[in-house]
């Protein structure tokens, strides 16, 4: 009786302050009641979700649309810079600025203006864009470049302040604005000791939210001053972690147009050398976990008929991929199939491919458990990255807790971009949360998981059969009960002979 006595005891003192409930433990016949938050929980996640093929539209990856733009003094209305078929398009953008009218100079003060009119427009699509700046788009770039690397050094600085402004409208640079096309070739720039002074400027003057690409491994390599992508936590806020690659001659052949050579990375002995193709795609899919990587398509070739290329796409971590270039190729993934047995059997290549550019995340299950002594609950997501590549934009990872007119958003600490994708697109990882549930009342609460794009405020998009809510994806429910169920636990307990000496 003592033992029961004491447990009264507790629950009316204790129950004046806050809310409890009461969990009986018997441990070898020795009853031992403890004051608890609530007497019986009950959880039901959602334990396999469908898979879907289904087109999804997320910022910041698949085909892209280019547009071109001569920087110039004349006064521009940002609202016709582009035309209206622009703003109707919400695809990626790559936007180029030629800014050969200042070759001789700094740009001048409405050149200025006139940049971040631009500028504004994109932040206005709420749609990240890449952006390329360049003297030339005819292939005659030594005839245009400035005389003087200072004079470029000017530009970047001039410019990097407006992308600074408006960087939620910017997930990428590409190259250093040198070059033919901006393609860091042709270009009396192109030593070891320029290409490091072009992009520590440029990075210097650019928000570190902004990431940045060259054109070739070599060319990080050399820049870097390494033969290894450095990822360390000593790496963070160097340039080493936000300089990915753009590759305008991808799966033209063995070589990429130049991109690869025929050099073994162990027989290597300058940062200039370009590797073989094996060991450039196998250095890539280290670099672009945490870089992006892009560019266009040349040449119908055996190197990107839709067998071959789906597995260097993965190594190489692929983001992006002008959808009107090389028309030869492109056309040709329009026509072929893909053969996998998986759901998307039967797709064009052309389709497969621009659904697994970037991130393509996938719910595979839902897993919630109660602890009794702490009470206390863990929520979790088993989340799948079936795309070539991460997420590189910040984002918010949160679990929504919802009823009873309590509606809470819990951020789940671990990083969303830790899922690599590529090769890695079979690996479930969870993100969740501890949550106490001490002093909440009884009754159910659903929960939601949601994965939302810092820049432009969108909540991803999942390739799940389940329909997205205003509050993320559901992931199952949690009902609180409290002491009365208890007691009627206890006395059914006691009146069944469970417990004895009381």
């Amino acid at each position: 009786m003592t033992a029961l006595l004491s447990a009264v005891l507790i629950v009316a003192v204790l129950g004046a302050l806050t809310y409890f409930g009461i969990k009986k433990y018997l441990t070898e016949n020795k009853e031992i009641i403890y004051a608890r938050g609530h007497g019986y929980v009950s959880t039901s996640p959602i334990e396999n979700y469908a898979e879907s093929n289904k087109e999804l539209d997320n910022p910041a990856r698949g085909f892209y649309s280019m547009y071109a733009v001569t920087v110039t003094d004349a006064p521009m209305d940002k609202t016709v810079i582009f035309s209206d078929k622009f703003a109707e398009n919400t695809g990626l953008k790559l936007i180029e600025l030629n800014l050969n009218n200042y070759t001789f100079g700094e740009i001048r003060q409405p050149g200025l203006e006139n940049i971040e009119r631009i500028f504004e427009r994109l932040e206005e699509l709420n749609s990240p864009c890449i952006v390329r700046f360049l003297y030339d788009w005819d292939g005659k770039n030594m005839e245009i470049e400035p005389a003087s690397i200072d004079i470029i050094l000017r530009h970047m600085k001039q410019i990097a302040p407006i992308m600074n402004e408006h960087k939620n409208a910017v997930f990428s640079t590409q190259g250093l604005f040198v070059g033919s096309w901006g393609e860091m070739h042709s270009t009396r720039y192109g030593s070891e000791e320029d290409f490091r002074l072009l992009a520590e400027t440029l990075d210097e003057a650019l928000d570190s939210d902004i990431y940045m690409a060259v054109r070739t491994p070599a060319q990080w390599r050399t820049i870097i001053g390494t033969k290894e992508p450095e990822y360390s936590g000593e790496a963070e806020g160097k340039l080493s972690l936000r300089l990915g690659l753009f590759n305008d001659g991808m799966f033209g052949g063995e070589f990429d147009l130049g991109t690869y050579g025929n050099v073994d990375k162990n027989q290597s002995k300058a940062l200039t050398d370009r590797w073989n193709r094996a060991e450039e795609l196998d250095f890539q899919d280290v670099l672009c976990k945490r870089a992006p990587n892009g560019g266009e398509t040349v040449g119908d070739n055996e190197y990107n008929d839709i067998d071959n290329v789906l597995g260097d796409m993965q190594l190489m971590h692929l983001t992006y991929l002008h959808k009107n270039y090389d028309t030869s190729v492109i056309e040709k993934w329009k026509n072929q199939r893909i053969s996998d047995g998986t759901i998307f059997d039967g797709f064009t290549g052309y389709d497969y491919i621009s659904e697994h550019l970037g991130y393509r995340l996938v719910l595979s299950a839902a897993a919630f458990s109660y602890n009794e002594e702490a009470d206390t609950a863990d929520f979790s997501a088993g989340i799948r990255n079936v795309g070539f590549a991460p997420i590189y934009m910040q984002a918010d990872t949160e679990i929504v807790l919802k009823g009873n007119g309590i509606k809470e958003s819990i951020p789940v600490e671990r990083d969303i971009r830790e899922l690599t994708g590529g090769k890695m697109h079979d690996t479930v990882e969870d993100y969740g949360i501890e949550l106490e549930l001490f002093g909440m009342p009884e009754g159910t609460y659903e929960l939601y998981f949601n994965v939302k794009d810092i820049a432009t405020g969108r909540m991803l998009e999942f390739a799940n059969e389940e329909e997205m809510t205003e509050d993320g994806y559901y992931l199952g429910s949690i009902e609180l009960g409290g002491v009365e169920e208890y007691w009627q636990d206890w006395k059914e307990a006691k009146h069944l002979g469970w417990i004895t000496g009381i």
